[in-house]
């Protein structure tokens, strides 16, 4: 997991914009969105330290996450500093990333 995209690239994380979806994968009639674990995902790109997180419109007032997405926004704005770090005991089932 660690190491793909631009935000975990040294010289881009900080100016990187992470998404979970966006209007090019919910249009003309296909929808190829994100339909599981959206939520961890948006968890994922929030708690980060790197990157510039981004909510997609639809999620956020369409689909019926901003309750959800509200508590994450949190969080980030009350807990997320410091210093971070993936840990070495990830695998396929389990993902943690300290902050």
């Amino acid at each position: 997991m660690g190491g793909a995209g631009l935000v975990n690239q040294k010289e881009y994380g900080g100016k990187a914009v992470t998404f979970v979806d966006n209007h090019d994968t919910d249009r003309d009639g296909e929808n190829k969105s994100i339909s599981k674990r959206k939520q961890q995902a948006y968890a994922y790109i929030l708690m980060r330290a790197e990157g510039e997180p981004c909510i997609y419109w639809k999620d956020y007032y369409v689909w019926g996450m901003k309750e959800d997405l509200d508590k994450l926004i949190a969080a980030r704005q009350n807990f997320a500093y410091g210093p971070s770090y993936e840990s070495s005991s990830n695998d396929r089932d389990t993902y943690s990333y300290i902050r």
